[in-house]
């Protein structure tokens, strides 16, 4: 078996990271078709020439030529692609480089490359009446799928891959186990969907079975992402709420329903509690130790700021007023119990002193 950098290809190297999520696997071959892009456009040859030119040469040389290139291909490229994934194609590429032999530090690329800056606009906040005005033209369908993201903070790459099989109906609220293999991070999590969120499910769980999708429409996750893509897009044409920034980007997308979950829960709880509901790394564990019934019991205080229509958030009060209600009769009754305990020890005292006086 032939070993070492020098047999290296391009077909191993996507062998090597074969393991990878398919979405990492299909950015770094998008990066690398960009790269045989770029080499054809500005030096008319392949990039194996080119790599294989730059490995004759000596290390220095091979180091300052390759940043060049690379310089050359970001400022080509930079037309073409938004900052930050100009960053993650460069990304790909560096580590492809230095599978096939051409090792860029940090100090290399910090010292020899320029990008494009990458520019933090103002995010543009989701807000009830603009749910409202796309739930009120959307299928029903599609209702169903934006509340289920505006009230668990799923991914839509996840959403569209829960099964009925993930789906657990015997709690308070809906109960939806997503499995480590559908999310981003791939560590499995729980999620809950809001009263109204639910109710536009059960209709369906009812027909499919275990192993059918809830929300997704192809079992290709990228193909049914870019369906629902493509759907949202055109209901935002149609109200007229299909706004960029002066980056190009949408003001508004499927992202936007998780943002807005993850808003209102810090609001609620903490940013720790957000990130872990929403499936980011680096919160503080202890909300890993919760039960499920505790998870539970922290979305229902939640669960308030994700309602969408009146006539829920009306129930939701009535239940409120009910529960406030029912504690207060339980304490009536309590303090009634006690009451009757008091008096009752008040004549066992008095008869006790009683009893004592007749006999002195």
């Amino acid at each position: 078996m032939k070993l070492g950098s020098k047999y290296r290809t391009k077909e191993s190297y996507f062998e090597k990271i074969s393991t990878k999520s398919k979405s990492i696997r299909d950015k770094n071959r998008v990066a690398l078709d960009w790269f045989d892009e770029f080499n054809l456009y500005h030096y008319k040859e392949n990039s194996e020439s080119i790599l294989t030119e730059l490995l004759k040469s000596n290390d220095d040389e091979r180091i300052d030529t390759c940043c060049e290139i690379l310089q050359n291909w970001v400022n080509w490229i930079s037309s073409k692609k938004q900052p930050v994934t100009i960053r993650d194609y460069f990304s790909c590429l560096k580590i492809y480089l230095h599978y096939r032999g051409i090792k860029l530090t940090k100090e290399d690329v910090g010292n020899n490359i320029d990008f494009p800056k990458i520019i933090k606009e103002q995010k543009y906040p989701l807000q009830i009446d603009i749910i409202t005005s796309i739930l009120r033209i959307a299928k029903y369908d599609k209702q169903s799928l934006y509340l289920a993201l505006l009230s668990s903070g799923m991914r839509i790459g996840e959403a569209i891959q829960v099964r009925k099989r993930d789906v657990f109906t015997e709690f308070q609220r809906i109960m939806i186990r997503l499995p480590a293999k559908t999310t981003k991070t791939k560590t499995g999590r729980t999620v809950y969907l809001s009263k109204e969120a639910s109710r536009t499910i059960y209709p369906k769980l009812k027909r499919i079975n275990d192993d059918e999708l809830v929300w997704g429409t192809n079992e290709n996750p990228k193909l049914s992402v870019m369906a629902e893509d493509v759907a949202f897009r055109r209901y935002l044409e149609k109200i007229g709420l299909d706004e960029k920034y002066d980056s190009g980007t949408r003001k508004i997308t499927l992202h936007s329903f998780r943002a807005y979950f993850f808003t209102k829960a810090t609001r609620c709880h903490d940013e720790n509690y957000a990130h872990m509901m929403t499936g980011h790394g680096g919160y503080l564990m202890q909300y890993d130790r919760l039960t499920d019934e505790e998870k539970l019991d922290m979305y229902l205080e939640l669960e308030p700021d994700l309602l969408v229509y009146d006539q829920t958030k009306n129930e939701e009060k009535i239940r409120k007023l009910k529960d406030a209600n029912r504690k207060l009769a339980d304490q009536a009754e309590e303090i009634k119990a006690q009451e009757i305990r008091i008096k009752n020890l008040e004549r066992r005292w008095l008869a006790d002193n009683i009893l004592h006086v007749d006999e002195n």
